[in-house]
């Protein structure tokens, strides 16, 4: 795995902590038993999946590659720095001891997490033979929709609750996307169909569906509120 994609899936980490206000480096102190920082493979796997991380076995791996240590104690073992990986998941909100440096200025946030319009849009770019197929069949879905009456986007955020799911912020599973458009909505898509539809909305790859990216071209968009409308 790339530096570079290590380096994406470490910004992933950090949209978590930040969305869900999480202390990240609690979900690895338990498995620490003497407090020396490090911990298994293993072990620092179990800590991301229960933070909520949701993220790819090459991602995973590749945070796992950038932070392991040879054992001091033990050089054929190879352990996990979970405390240097808490460090740079924190360092983007905070400044490490900043109780011992109180005029020490911190960084803002960084604007691709704090960024709330990210997920409305989808930069994911297929084919052109494929691109033409999904302009097809956004249309043919945004039509039957309106006959309908129906949106499809408060569908995909129940979905995305579900306290069954990943929980993702803004984003189902490949098989709940489908779910939701051939079970609840009731859309009858080819197998074709749908899986345009998860080429172009999974654009981290990762098996995740940007579900708000697919709504915003599919739901009306909504109207701003007019008081005067009302006299």
């Amino acid at each position: 795995m790339t530096t570079g994609n290590a380096d994406q899936a470490i910004l992933k980490c950090k949209t978590v902590v930040f969305k869900n206000r999480i202390r990240i480096r609690d979900f690895f102190r338990g498995f620490d038993k003497l407090r020396c920082g490090f911990i298994t493979p293993s072990k620092f796997c179990s800590g991301l999946s229960m933070a909520g991380m949701n993220l790819s076995p090459a991602e995973i791996g590749g945070i796992v590659e950038k932070f392991t240590e040879a054992c001091r104690n033990v050089p054929s073992m190879s352990l996990v720095n979970y405390q240097a990986f808490c460090d740079h998941i924190d360092e983007s909100f905070t400044v490490k001891n900043l109780e011992k440096y109180p005029m020490q200025q911190v960084n803002d946030v960084p604007l691709d997490i704090m960024n709330a319009t990210r997920y409305q849009t989808c930069s994911k770019r297929l084919t052109d033979e494929e691109e033409e197929e999904l302009h097809h069949v956004l249309t043919r879905i945004a039509q039957v929709c309106k006959i309908k009456r129906i949106l499809v986007k408060p569908v995909f955020d129940d979905a995305a609750a579900n306290k069954n799911s990943t929980l993702s912020v803004n984003r189902v599973t490949a098989n709940q996307f489908k779910q939701a458009l051939n079970v609840k909505l009731g859309l009858r898509l080819t197998t074709s169909e749908v899986q345009v539809l998860l080429r172009k909305f999974d654009d981290n790859n990762d098996g995740m569906v940007n579900y708000v990216s697919f709504a915003n071209l599919v739901d009306p968009p909504e109207q701003a509120f007019d008081p005067y409308s009302l006299r």
